[in-house]
């Protein structure tokens, strides 16, 4: 969300999909389509607890959102900045998808 265009776009697709409520803390992204393969099988599949509704951004492209604080197949996530007061990261889902 590097310029003032794309913070508008992600705000808008936000508020849409119902995901901004005011300061609610923090939201996670997992990458799409660098992680399908594993959102489909973790997220969609057996977590089952990925939110629809998802932001598309200049460099990083689209992402899904969750507000799981603790994901089980979760490797890392980095800090990526901040929409409407919630701080964004993205999520990187652990191992290869089958």
């Amino acid at each position: 969300m590097t310029n003032g265009g794309s913070i508008k776009t992600a705000k808008s697709i936000a508020k849409i999909a119902g995901l901004i409520r005011g300061n609610m803390g923090k939201i996670i992204y997992a990458l799409h389509p660098v992680q399908q393969k594993l959102i489909d099988k973790y997220c969609f599949g057996i977590c089952g607890k990925i939110l629809v509704g998802g932001l598309i951004d200049d460099i990083a492209g689209a992402m899904f959102p969750c507000r799981q604080k603790k994901c089980l197949y979760e490797e890392k996530r980095l800090k990526y900045g901040k929409v409407n007061g919630e701080i964004c990261y993205i999520r990187k889902l652990r191992g290869i998808a089958e």
